[in-house]
């Protein structure tokens, strides 16, 4: 009878100590082990590290960031170009409002200044959201071709003053042209990007903001360019016409001046030669004897 009673005794402390083994030791948590594992027992652990995602940011792959800082680079580089050349339009048609001698040419600055002024002004609210700074005066290259049309008057005025509206309108048509087809082709990569995805890529920053990652820097810029384009062609071609129509009139002129020269030269020419043969026919008609 003692014997039962110390047998059972020995299995209740046998039970006791397994089951504190099995929940461990104070401040030796367990840790979990697989499914169908005992867990086995370690060191304490803070901050484990959760789900792979969840509670992280997600950036931008930097391929694509490179892509679309050297996108907006660019659109700050066409932002100031296009200002200055609406710039030197408005500033040269003013100086040729004043200057020009032909009516035509006269007509044609003011209508310079009229347009560039809207142009600029356009292009202003467009590069408000970009970020870029908006030059204030000309450049060199246009600031010199000022001082020299400066020191112009007259019909080389208007043939110098035409001659640069064509060459510049013809610089702003090509710029204006290649941000509209850029923007085309970026616009096309990234509706492709969007179609082929479940949807438009997100960049979620540390604040939870959302943006698109494909969407296209200085988008209003490109706007305007494609907007702005049809009217400076226009520009172009009108320039064209009336820098020929002025190089017409110069060769007509020229031509004139040396046919009224020559004229001058070849009646001179005939009439001394007509006297000599006068003064001849009298000198022999008087040696001849009578009959």
């Amino acid at each position: 009878m003692k014997r039962a009673g110390i047998l059972a005794i020995g299995c209740a402390l046998a039970m006791s100590t397994g089951a504190f083994a099995q929940s461990g030791a104070p401040g030796q948590p367990t840790v979990p082990g697989s499914a169908g594992t005992p867990g086995t027992t370690g060191p304490d652990r803070t901050g484990t590290q959760g789900p792979i995602g969840a509670g992280t940011d997600r950036t931008m792959p930097n391929d694509q960031q490179n892509d679309q800082q050297r996108r907006a680079n660019d659109t700050q580089e066409f932002i100031k170009k296009a200002a200055i050349a609406n710039m030197a339009e408005i500033q040269l048609g003013q100086l040729a409002s004043t200057k020009a001698e032909n009516p035509e040419v006269k007509q044609f600055a003011q209508k310079m200044v009229e347009a560039h002024t809207k142009a600029l002004d356009e292009l202003k609210q467009a590069a408000s959201g970009s970020g870029a700074t908006l030059p204030t005066e000309l450049d060199k290259k246009h600031q010199k071709l000022h001082d020299k049309l400066s020191k112009l008057s007259g019909a080389e005025f208007d043939r110098e003053y035409m001659d640069a509206m064509v060459d510049a309108h013809k610089d702003v048509a090509k710029a204006l042209e290649k941000r509209s087809k850029s923007g085309a082709e970026q616009q096309s990569a990234s509706t492709a990007t969007s179609s082929a995805g479940s949807g438009t890529p997100t960049t979620t920053g540390t604040s939870g903001t959302t943006a698109s990652a494909s969407a296209e820097p200085g988008g209003d810029v490109t706007a305007w360019a494609s907007k702005t384009l049809p009217d400076v062609q226009s520009h172009l071609q009108e320039a064209q016409q009336l820098e020929h129509s002025l190089e017409s009139a110069k060769k007509n002129n020229d031509n004139n001046n040396n046919g009224n020269s020559t004229g001058a030269t070849g009646t001179t020419g005939t009439t001394g030669s007509t006297s000599g043969t006068s003064g001849s026919g009298s000198s022999t008609g008087g040696n001849t004897p009578p009959e």
